[in-house]
C-alpha cells in the first residue's frame, strides 16, 4: 500500500479483484499473496487452473510457486533492478502496449530515457536472475527413483544413534538418489526439446512401510542468450 500511495496517490487497489480470474498472465513480485490476502490468493489460482501463465518473482518459495510457470528468485532488495532490467528488454524490443501507454500513462518518455544507460548485465549482477530469455515453455518435467531400507544401513544408523555423528550411510543414499531423479527429469525435458528447467523443486512421499519416494520436478523451457 505504501508504494502504491507513493507512485499514484492511493494505496486502494488499482484493478477489480474480479478481474484477476480472468486474466491471461499473472506477475507476482514482492507479494506472500495467499497468506497476505487469501481471497486474491484463490483468484489467481482460479485463474492459473483456466489457462493463465503465472510469473512469481520472489526469493522465498511462496505458495504460489507451486502454481507457476515460472519461478524467479532474485536477492532480497534487488526488486528494482530486476524490473528495470525487465522494462529495458520490453521497450528496446518494441513489445510495450503503445496505446495503453498513450491513454493511461504519465511521463513515459522520461522512464524510457532513464533505460538507455542501464545495462541489462547490471540487473542479473544485482539481483542474481540469470541473464536468459525464455523463448519457449515447454511444461511439467519429472524424475523420480523410489529407495527401499537397507538391513545393513539401518544397523549402522542405530549405532551412530547411540554414539553420534553423521548417518553417512543414508546421506550417501539420499544423494544418490536426487541424482538419479535429476538425471531421469533432465533425460524427459531434452526429450522435449528443452536446454533449461526453472523452478527446480524436490518432494519425498512414503510409498509403503520402509520404501519412499523422491521426486524431482520442475518446468522444462527453452533459453537463449539475451544479447
Amino acid at each position: 500500500m505504501a508504494g502504491l500511495a507513493t507512485t499514484f496517490g492511493s494505496g486502494a487497489m488499482t484493478n477489480s479483484i474480479n478481474e484477476v480470474n480472468d486474466a491471461a498472465c499473472i506477475l507476482s513480485i514482492g507479494s506472500n499473496t495467499c497468506t497476505s490476502h487469501p481471497v486474491i490468493g484463490m483468484y489467481v489460482k482460479q485463474a492459473n487452473r483456466k489457462g493463465a501463465k503465472l510469473i512469481v518473482i520472489n526469493p522465498r518459495e511462496i505458495d504460489l510457486v507451486r502454481y507457476a510457470d515460472l519461478w524467479l528468485q532474485q536477492r532480497p532488495g534487488t526488486d528494482v533492478a530486476l524490473l528495470m532490467g525487465m522494462m529495458k528488454i520490453i521497450v528496446d524490443e518494441g513489445l510495450a502496449d503503445s496505446s495503453f501507454i498513450e491513454q493511461r500513462c504519465e511521463n513515459f518518455a522520461a522512464l524510457k530515457e532513464s533505460l538507455n544507460n542501464f545495462p541489462l548485465d547490471l540487473a542479473e549482477h544485482v539481483s542474481g536472475v540469470p541473464g536468459k530469455k525464455i523463448v519457449e515453455v515447454i511444461g511439467l518435467v519429472k524424475g523420480n527413483t523410489i529407495r527401499a531400507r537397507h538391513l545393513g544401513r539401518d544397523i549402522l544408523a542405530m549405532i551412530r544413534a547411540l554414539i553420534g555423528g553423521e548417518v553417512s550411510e543414508y546421506t550417501k543414499m539420499i544423494a544418490e538418489s536426487r541424482e538419479q531423479a535429476l538425471d531421469r527429469m533432465v533425460a524427459e525435458a531434452q526429450k522435449l526439446g528443452a536446454n533449461a528447467i526453472v523452478t527446480l523443486r524436490f518432494t519425498t512421499s512414503s510409498m509403503m512401510q520402509g520404501a519412499a519416494e523422491l521426486l524431482a520436478y520442475g518446468t522444462a523451457v527453452r533459453v537463449e542468450n539475451d544479447n
